[in-house]
């Protein structure tokens, strides 16, 4: 696979001060080659990616191409290019619908995040945490679109909603507020938290049945993607790409109880350096018992 992308000066550049300097990281997560055009405007430095290998359907890939710092530029808001071949598997069942409750008000994910215990110094525990979640909303054209949402009028299929049935988003129910999509708001220190965009995801995550028709259990893959999360005290911008996997389940079929458990990967680089993973468990009910302790790493909360 090729493709061809650019590398914007707005305010324009001297080529003489980028021609020999590499302009954004290239993480070796799989095999391409990046070759730079000859220049031809004088706003941008066009490359071209060609992917050299063959990447199974049931195999996902993400990276991200992040600018890197030059002397005498400054870097935009958009400081990152996201690289993405999503699994593409057979698949049946809605089991989307058990994470999200669309005749619930205010209906929420709740959940254990792993944290620095607060009166243990030095040792980590799990904290509650919940998010407003959300089914993902698609043309009705898209075949992923199966699910349908009548709103009431019969045999009129114009007011009609159409879900993805194997994906949901992370969304505040208020216009103009956001929600705490996997505990990152509790990460973070001095973010604008209705002001950043990144706190409200569209898409958060996939499932996956297992064998293809699971009515049980399979696997999920965090959404890849850049956030965007805004600093309160000077509106500075910052990307935060995200990329994770994990497994979902019925824990309690009677009581309808379903649980994800996942590890993320926040990539904080543009914020202070740091790549960090956690691991999170989510319920589509309260009241669940907390997760045996872990021996995982947990980190301080990040200054903006």
């Amino acid at each position: 696979e090729i493709f061809d992308f650019s590398v914007l000066f707005p305010n324009g550049f001297i080529a003489s001060e980028i021609n020999n300097i590499p302009l954004f990281s290239q993480p070796s997560t799989f095999n391409y080659t990046i070759v730079k055009k000859p220049i031809a405007k004088e706003t941008e430095v066009a490359f071209t990616l060609t992917v050299n290998e063959n990447i199974n359907d049931d195999v996902d890939l993400n990276t991200f191409l992040n600018l890197l710092d030059i002397d005498n530029y400054k870097k935009g808001a958009n400081q990152s290019l996201q690289i993405n071949k999503p699994i593409k598997v057979d698949r049946e069942g809605n089991p989307a619908a058990n994470f999200y409750d669309l005749q619930t008000p205010n209906y929420r994910l709740r959940g254990e995040r792993w944290r620095v215990d607060d009166d243990n110094p030095g040792s980590c525990e799990w904290f509650p945490t919940n998010v407003f979640s959300v089914p993902v909303i698609v043309d009705k054209n898209d075949l992923n679109g199966i699910f349908i949402s009548d709103n009431g009028t019969p045999n009129d299929d114009s007011d009609d909603i159409y879900h993805h049935r194997y994906k949901i988003g992370m969304v505040g129910p208020i216009a103009g507020r956001t929600t705490n999509p996997f505990g990152l708001k509790n990460l973070l220190e001095g973010e604008s938290s209705d002001n950043s965009p990144g706190f409200n995801i569209i898409e958060a995550i996939e499932f996956f049945p297992a064998n293809g028709n699971s009515t049980t259990e399979g696997k999920i893959s965090i959404v890849a993607q850049n956030l965007i999360i805004v600093r309160s005290s000077d509106d500075r911008a910052f990307s935060v790409p995200i990329s994770g996997v994990g497994t979902y389940k019925v824990i309690d079929a009677i009581a309808n109880v379903w649980q994800m458990s996942f590890e993320i990967t926040f990539d904080f680089s543009q914020i202070n350096g740091t790549i960090i993973t956690l691991p999170m468990v989510y319920n589509n009910l309260p009241g669940q018992p907390e997760p045996p302790l872990l021996n995982n790493t947990c980190f301080e909360v990040i200054q903006l």
